[in-house]
């Protein structure tokens, strides 16, 4: 999919401040590459191989700001009101593989504001979702109307194996009653109660294992770190699983080599008990 890319870096600079994410420092030649989930797209011409972690959601939920604080840069528009995304952008981040191979991190047009532009949106969302390795869906922590969510993490999560990508960022958990009225945002332990009985509800209303929900508040850079982890946990699963299923294509097929090879090998006994009952 044709996207604007906003922001390049290298990976070395988002590991030293998310350390689990050191696997993507390992990728460094290309028998490393069908152990990861790569992925082909295209931005003004430039092919590039890349390893995907889309941020979907609402209208207004924070993905932008999020996604800015995670780079460290103001690159993604924000805005609280209006979509500022009217387009797939990303941030990039070179492997030391070098070439056309990165981590990208995607911003993707919010849903909500219209039936004919979350239709427009949600093309887009259907054809990447399948090839990337990780999906954020972003939740409001004092949302009530769950009701659009629902509907597009239904349609994204028809397969088992899209399902298993999906973490859900259950965003503005600082707008949780009792709100902290501090300059300085520290969750109270009456906070905390009412935001784990939140996730014990979207838990159960999305089908999502609460492992995979994560509280955190973008604007006060409360929790990311805890986001990126699941991130980097996420990617080292799909990594295993891959190295585990090449291991077993490598082994299916020596099978077939060492098969064939006893095959020729009982052909040339039967050659030669014959040439041995001609000569007798």
């Amino acid at each position: 999919m044709i996207n604007e890319v906003l922001h390049e870096d290298n990976i070395r600079n988002l590991v030293k401040k998310f350390p689990m994410l050191d696997l993507l420092e390992d990728i460094k030649n290309i028998n490393d590459v069908c152990d990861y989930s790569f992925v082909e797209t295209e931005c003004n011409g430039r092919k590039l191989n890349e390893i995907q972690v889309l941020f979907l959601g609402k209208t207004g939920y924070g993905k932008s700001t999020l996604l800015n604080k995670i780079i460290g840069e103001n690159v993604f528009k924000t805005d609280d009101v209006e979509c500022c995304t009217k387009q797939v952008q990303s941030s990039i981040f070179s492997l030391p593989i070098g070439g056309d191979f990165y981590f990208s991190l995607y911003d993707f047009p919010g849903i909500g504001e219209s039936k004919s532009a979350d239709k427009r949106y949600l093309d887009k969302y259907l054809k990447m979702v399948a090839t990337s390795s990780v999906i954020i869906y972003l939740l409001r922590a004092d949302q009530r109307d769950f009701s659009i969510d629902e509907e597009v993490i239904k349609l994204l999560s028809k397969t088992a194996k899209v399902k298993k990508k999906i973490i859900i960022a259950l965003n503005c958990v600082d707008k949780i009653e009792p709100v902290n009225k501090k300059n300085f945002f520290n969750l109270s332990a009456q906070q905390k109660s009412n935001i784990d009985s939140k996730k014990k509800f979207i838990s159960k209303k999305f089908d999502v294992s609460e492992n995979y929900i994560v509280e955190l508040s973008a604007s006060d850079s409360f929790n990311i770190d805890q986001l990126v982890d699941k991130i980097g946990v996420s990617i080292i699963k799909t990594h295993w699983q891959l190295m585990s299923d090449n291991f077993k294509k490598e082994e299916a097929l020596m099978r077939g080599e060492l098969a064939e090879v006893f095959n020729n090998f009982n052909e040339l006994q039967d050659d030669l008990f014959l040439l041995l009952n001609k000569i007798k």
